[in-house]
C-alpha cells in the first residue's frame, strides 16, 4: 500500500482541521531553541522525517497526540536527547494548564490565556446566585460592547451604526488590542458604576469625613473601585475641637477606620479595596504619617504618599527648616530640618515602599481645570491627578 496523503488532523476538542506542517517546524524549532541545541534548518529536516512517518501509518486523520509522539521518536533517533527532554516537559506542562483551563468551567471560545481566563472568573464574569459563572468571555465582551455602543443610541445614531460601532469593539477586545478596566467589564450593562478609580475630598469635621468614608463604601462596594484622599485639612492629633471640648484623634487615626471599611466591604466585594493617602510635608503629623505602615501588617489597604512642595524641596537642598503649619487656625507649630525629613521618607521608602512622594507644585502648574481648585491627590496608583469626585477611566 502506498503511504497516505495527510490533509487534516484531529484536534483535542474534536474539532477536524487542515494539517499545517509549518506547525510542526515551530514545535520542533522551539524545544531546540530552548537548549540551544540547532536551528531552524535541522527542524525542518526533522520535520521532514515526522512526516514522512505520518505517512507511513496509514492514518487518514491522525491526532494531535499522535503527531507529538513521533516528534517525540524522532528527536530521540536523531540523539538530540536534551531537546527531546524540552519537548516532553513542554508538552506535560501543555496539559497541566489545558486541565486547569477545564476545571474552570468556563466555555472559552475565544481561547484566552490561562492567567485571563483566572482573573475573569475572579472578579469580573457576571455569577449565578450559587456564585456559578453565568456567562463565558464571549457574553461578557458582547455585553461590553453593546452597552458602550448604546451610548450613541441618546445621540439619535441610527440602529444599523449602533450595530456596528457595538462590533468593532467587540473585535477589539476579543483581539487583545484594547480592553477596558475592570468596572467596565464587571457592570457594563447592569447600571453598576464603570470606573476603576476616584477621588474624594475629606475635610475637617466628623460629618464630611463620615459622608466620604460612605461614599467610599458604595465606591467600593459596587464598582470595587479605588479612592485617593488628602487628609491634610484634618487638623492634626491633640489638637483642640470645640464642639466636643476634647481633643482631635488626628489624620491617621480615619485612615485606619477607612482601611477597616475597606477590607470589610472587600471581604464580600469582587476584589479587595485600594486607596491612597496623601499628607502635606507641612502638616504637624507628617512624622507619624510617614512611619504609619512601618512594621507592616497595618493599613494593608493604602497607599500613602507625602504631598510635596518647591519650597520643601529648596529647603532640602539648601539644609534649612520647614514650617509645620495647624490647617485649623493656620499657625505654625512647630518647624523640622528638612533635610532631616528628606532622609526618613527616603528610608522608609525604601525599605517598604511607602511613603511615595507627589509634587504637588508640578501638578498643578499643569492644572487644566483650575476653576475647580487646586490639585491635592491622585488615584491609587499615583499616575493620575484628579480633584475631588473626578474619576479616571482605566484600559489597557
Amino acid at each position: 500500500m502506498s503511504p497516505t496523503q495527510v490533509t487534516t488532523i484531529k484536534k483535542r476538542d474534536g474539532r477536524i482541521v487542515s494539517f499545517d506542517r509549518s506547525r510542526i517546524v515551530s514545535a520542533i524549532y522551539k524545544a531546540g531553541k530552548s537548549v540551544s541545541a540547532f536551528d531552524e534548518k535541522e527542524a525542518i529536516r526533522l520535520s521532514d522525517i515526522v512526516v514522512e512517518i505520518l505517512k507511513k501509518t496509514r492514518v487518514k486523520v491522525p491526532e494531535v497526540e499522535q503527531i507529538q509522539d513521533i516528534v517525540e521518536q524522532c528527536l530521540m533517533a536523531a540523539g538530540h536527547f536534551d531537546v527531546a527532554k524540552s519537548f516532553i516537559l513542554y508538552r506535560k506542562n501543555r496539559e497541566q494548564l489545558r486541565q486547569e483551563r477545564k476545571s474552570l468551567g468556563i466555555d472559552d471560545e475565544l481561547e484566552l490565556p490561562l492567567n485571563a481566563l483566572r482573573a475573569l472568573k475572579a472578579r469580573h464574569l457576571r455569577k449565578d446566585a450559587n456564585g456559578n459563572p453565568s456567562e463565558n468571555p464571549k457574553q461578557l465582551f458582547e455585553r461590553v460592547a453593546r452597552a458602550i455602543a448604546n451610548v450613541d443610541a441618546r445621540y439619535k445614531l441610527n440602529k444599523k451604526a449602533i450595530e456596528a460601532e457595538q462590533g468593532e469593539f467587540y473585535d477589539v477586545m476579543a483581539q487583545r488590542k484594547f480592553i477596558p478596566g475592570g468596572s467596565y467589564l464587571r457592570n457594563a450593562g447592569f447600571g453598576g458604576p464603570l470606573s476603576n478609580c476616584h477621588v474624594l475630598p475629606i475635610e475637617d469635621s466628623v460629618e464630611s469625613i463620615y459622608e466620604t468614608i460612605k461614599q467610599s463604601a458604595i465606591i467600593t462596594q459596587k464598582a470595587g473601585g479605588g479612592v485617593g484622599y488628602n487628609f491634610s485639612h484634618i487638623r492634626p492629633s491633640g489638637d483642640y475641637v470645640a464642639s466636643s471640648g476634647g481633643l482631635s484623634t488626628g489624620p491617621i487615626s480615619f485612615m485606619h477606620v477607612i482601611d477597616t471599611s475597606n477590607q470589610v466591604i472587600g471581604m464580600g466585594g469582587h476584589r479587595k479595596a485600594a486607596s491612597m493617602a496623601v499628607l502635606n510635608v507641612d502638616h504637624p503629623d507628617i512624622l507619624d504619617f510617614i512611619h504609619a505602615k512601618r512594621g507592616g501588617h497595618v493599613l494593608t489597604t493604602f497607599n500613602v504618599s507625602v504631598g510635596t512642595t518647591d519650597t520643601f524641596m529648596r529647603a532640602v537642598e539648601k539644609g534649612k527648616e520647614i514650617k509645620l503649619i495647624n490647617p485649623r487656625t493656620k499657625e505654625v507649630v512647630h518647624t523640622l530640618s528638612a533635610q532631616g525629613l528628606f532622609d526618613v521618607i527616603t528610608s522608609l521608602a525604601w525599605d517598604n515602599g511607602d511613603p511615595g512622594m507627589l509634587f504637588l507644585d508640578n501638578a498643578n502648574k499643569n492644572n487644566s481645570l483650575p476653576g475647580l481648585g487646586p490639585l491635592e491627590s491622585t488615584n491609587i496608583c499615583g499616575e493620575q491627578w484628579l480633584h475631588p469626585y473626578d474619576v479616571c477611566n482605566l484600559g489597557s
